[in-house]
């Protein structure tokens, strides 16, 4: 079953990256976690493991999540948040300039409209379980 993946693959890989201070450029060189990525993974990619773990063939799948990848944008432009169960949310987020009353508010003073994603804590915790693992 593809949701097995999810058990067991469940180390983070990561490396010592040095790092200088941008706001204090004479300080030495210091070390932080750095993630180690492990190559990725395509649409298509998720799709065809979907349909080998599932009945459903390929074009039926990839139907499907391309219906609901065209629909989260069309809810989230409606005024919808978007709930995905144990992922997390989808919302629209917008930056503006201010304004001294609502009188004075203009839609010209609105700066930037994203969409904004929110894991959930199901989802977050999957990380917490997660052992991390040195590579060099």
């Amino acid at each position: 079953h593809i949701f097995n993946l999810i058990h067991t693959i469940m180390t983070i890989k990561v490396k010592a990256l040095a790092r200088k201070n941008p706001q204090n450029l004479k300080r030495s060189v210091r070390y932080y976690a750095g993630k180690v990525y492990q190559g990725e993974t395509s649409l298509q990619s998720m799709i065809n493991q979907i349909s080998e773990s599932t009945e459903y063939s390929n074009l039926v799948v990839s139907n499907i999540i391309n219906e609901f990848l065209e629909l989260i944008p069309a809810l989230l432009i409606d005024g919808q948040i978007v709930r995905l169960g144990n992922l997390g949310s989808f919302h629209v987020t917008l930056s503006s300039s201010p304004s001294d009353n609502s009188d004075n508010f203009s839609i010209g003073s609105i700066k930037a409209i994203k969409p904004a994603f929110r894991p959930s804590k199901v989802f977050k915790m999957k990380f917490n379980l997660a052992d991390v693992k040195r590579i060099r």
